[in-house]
């Protein structure tokens, strides 16, 4: 029974295959008798001469090439699923066709769904901690983890915005740490400096340590 089917349905789609090739053919023939009434109809009422014979008959074969170009695209692209690729007007009425009757036990595997209690993996945050250097090595205040020598607010705000950037996200906050003889926490600077990190994004804490910072 399946060879019958596919013999059945090989013969249908080579009929129909022969039925476009026909139909382009008598586009052609269409466009050619077309073309031939306009350079006869031109001729007489607005040139108000014959056409050269050789150009009519070029003209006559560029209009059914033309004419049964289009009836070629509109056959093998926009056919109500006749054409190549067509979206199909359904051969057979069986779901499937012979192909789906070969396993009529096995179903298709249901695609797996995302979890939606699943949760991202949290990203680790990193922190940076800065020591506000004492009151006399003003305007070098802010001394950088890592860092052997102060710098002044401008470059430690650059500074800042550089390792943030750097970071790709994972700098998440700042420890600014204050020792009993670092410059006083209410200094503007310091206040400029922690609302710059807040601009960033990051969160600042104050550590204050009760011991006096070395020499």
């Amino acid at each position: 029974m399946d060879v019958f089917f596919a013999e059945t349905d090989l013969a249908a789609k080579a009929g129909k295959y022969v039925i476009y090739v026909l139909a382009v053919a008598g586009g052609f023939l269409v466009g050619n008798i077309l073309t031939l009434i306009v350079c006869r109809l031109t001729a007489k009422l607005v040139l108000k001469r014959s056409i050269n014979q050789l150009l009519e008959r070029a003209l006559r074969i560029i209009g059914g090439i033309i004419v049964a170009a289009i009836v070629a695209f509109l056959l093998f692209r926009f056919g109500t699923g006749w054409g190549l690729g067509g979206s199909g007007s359904g051969e057979g009425d069986k779901e499937g066709g012979p192909a789906a009757e070969t396993n009529p036990g096995k179903t298709k595997e249901q695609p797996k769904k995302d979890d939606p209690k699943k949760e991202e993996p949290a990203t680790p945050a990193t922190g940076l901690k800065i020591t506000i250097l004492r009151g006399n090595s003003f305007p070098k205040t802010f001394l950088f983890e890592g860092e052997t020598e102060g710098v002044e607010l401008a470059t430690a705000k650059a500074k800042l915005r550089k390792r943030f950037d750097e970071s790709n996200g994972l700098l998440k906050f700042v420890d600014v740490v204050i020792y009993r003889n670092s410059t006083a926490e209410i200094h503007p600077a310091i206040q400029e400096f922690e609302a710059h990190a807040h601009d960033l994004g990051l969160k600042t804490a104050r550590k204050k340590l009760e011991q006096q910072l070395p020499e």
